[in-house]
């Protein structure tokens, strides 16, 4: 399964973390759309994944200007974000918008707290100091591990299993 995860990852890095999680156990492309992404193909690609940390209740608004101009009609995709609250409120709302829009297939979504020094978190030096941590960066691998697991239901080791017993049948 070929995929590609697009972030942006401007302020403490959060974002990044949780997408090489991801890319890891996918072996994902990952791109920063901060980056030059006009030379990309998408049909090369079986999975998308969008994300960005929230920024005033949802995605980055550079990540949803984005995603509105990618041609991601009948393309899998998933979304993931940091934010700062502990729950996850709406704050996908406005990009699940965009991706219906595009009628786009959203497989599934992550999203988990990151470190933030903005606004009202000054006066105490942060909130959610050291986040993502290792536990959100391994339920981000897990989250992965779930997508694999919905896009292809039978994972390589067991699929291999398979095809050897049914050589075995076919020959005995």
């Amino acid at each position: 399964m070929k995929t590609i995860i697009f972030y942006s990852s401007t302020y403490n890095g959060n974002t990044l973390k949780i997408a090489e999680s991801m890319a890891a156990v996918l072996s994902a492309d990952l791109v920063s759309i901060e980056s030059e992404t006009s030379g990309i193909d998408l049909s090369k690609y079986d999975l998308i994944g969008l994300g960005s940390a929230i920024h005033f209740a949802e995605h980055n608004i550079q990540l949803q200007r984005f995603v509105s101009a990618l041609p991601l009609q009948e393309k899998n995709v998933f979304i993931f974000s940091t934010r700062c609250r502990p729950f996850i409120g709406g704050y996908h709302k406005a990009l699940k918008e965009i991706l219906k829009r595009q009628r786009a297939n959203l497989i599934d979504e992550f999203s988990c707290v990151g470190f933030d020094k903005t606004g009202p978190w000054v006066l105490i030096n942060g909130y959610n100091k050291n986040r993502p941590n290792t536990n959100d960066l391994f339920k981000a691998r897990l989250f992965a591990e779930k997508l694999q697991q919905k896009l292809i239901p039978l994972s390589s080791p067991l699929k291999k299993q398979l095809q050897n017993t049914s050589k075995a049948l076919l020959f005995a």
